[in-house]
């Protein structure tokens, strides 16, 4: 066989040759994808649900804290709520939770009825039960401004 003959069939060999994937090979890829996907995806939505549990105690504190500085200002306050510390200018605007997308958040005074209530002592407490989703099945974000964060049902 001739030099000119052996090129040309070497030639033809490797770039003439039928292009395309096996269904052997698009079920290993898909396969592949199935279980990358089934091993991101849980933890992708842990992750947000954890950042939008840290969102809403964040605006808890920030509800806290706007409500020490507003009953500074106003010793004699006796009910207070969020739209009151948003009218008076202590917040900007009322905090959305993160998880629900809507403002959740109630004040409701400590102390028991007939008893001097503790200066300043309100329980803040979130009311969304988007919740759920993050590991928060014993209850909603509520922070007591004379203690600490914890969760109730």
């Amino acid at each position: 066989m001739s030099i000119e003959r052996q090129i040309y069939f070497l030639i033809h060999r490797t770039c003439c040759r039928p292009g395309g994937f096996t269904l052997a090979e698009i079920m290993v890829v898909i396969a592949v994808i199935g279980i990358l996907s089934g091993i991101s995806i849980p933890q992708i939505m842990r992750t947000r649900g954890e950042s939008q549990l840290t969102g809403c105690v964040q605006n808890l504190k920030n509800i806290s804290t706007a409500q020490e500085i507003y009953l500074i200002s106003h010793p004699a306050t006796a009910d207070l709520t969020v739209d009151t510390l948003v009218d008076s200018g202590y917040l900007k605007e009322k905090p959305k939770c993160p998880a629900a997308g809507t403002c959740r958040y109630t004040m409701t005074p400590c102390g028991k009825p007939g008893k001097q209530m503790p200066y300043g002592a309100y329980a803040i407490k979130c009311e969304s039960d988007a919740h759920g989703s993050v590991g928060c099945d014993n209850g909603y974000p509520k922070l007591v401004t004379n203690g600490g964060i914890y969760y109730t049902k």
